[in-house]
């Protein structure tokens, strides 16, 4: 008959292992999350650089650079055609964003990917594109090194928590 410590032990292994399988499938599913993300983050400035173009054509038909097309709404005295003005600029700034963070993100190397993304984060594309994340296996290399790095951290988790428990009972 297994004494309560062989038992207690037994499931103290498989918890540590099921934590460990787990926090690896987590960490190699950030891949994929982040090339959902980048195409969806891609598909909106493609979209708003339609939209920059098509008002470039409109500062153009009148001899205008874009900021000054949206300046002159902006001076406008009449309320309506400051709005719009605003609105053109945000349009502006939000597009010179999105595409910085597109470039940063594809230029980023495996290492400084999930900082660069961090640091570029769009929250409105990050919330879409985790309502829907589909979660996969990648057998890619950057796949297979973010899994090693979450079984790294299982790891030190495990052990962290098991002195803890060590140093309680002692």
């Amino acid at each position: 008959m297994a004494s309560k410590w062989q038992t207690s032990r037994f499931f103290q292994g498989m918890a540590d292992r099921i934590f460990t399988i787990l926090t690896v499938l987590l960490f190699c599913q950030f891949p994929l999350f982040i090339q959902q993300y980048e195409i969806r983050l891609s598909g909106h400035v493609l979209e708003s650089a339609k939209l920059i173009q098509e008002l470039e054509k409109n500062a153009s038909s009148t001899h205008k650079t874009l900021p000054q097309y949206i300046q002159k709404f902006l001076n406008n005295t009449d309320p309506d055609f400051q709005n719009e003005g605003k609105l053109l600029q945000r349009i502006l700034i939000r597009y010179q964003t999105l595409r910085l963070s597109l470039e940063a993100l594809q230029q980023a190397t495996l290492f400084t990917k999930p900082f660069v993304f961090i640091r570029h984060l769009q929250i409105d594309i990050f919330t879409e594109s985790i309502a829907s994340f589909t979660p996969g296996l990648s057998i890619t290399l950057e796949s297979c090194i973010y899994g090693l790095v979450g079984l790294l951290v299982s790891s030190s988790l495990v052990q962290c928590t098991l002195n803890l428990f060590k140093k309680r009972s002692e």
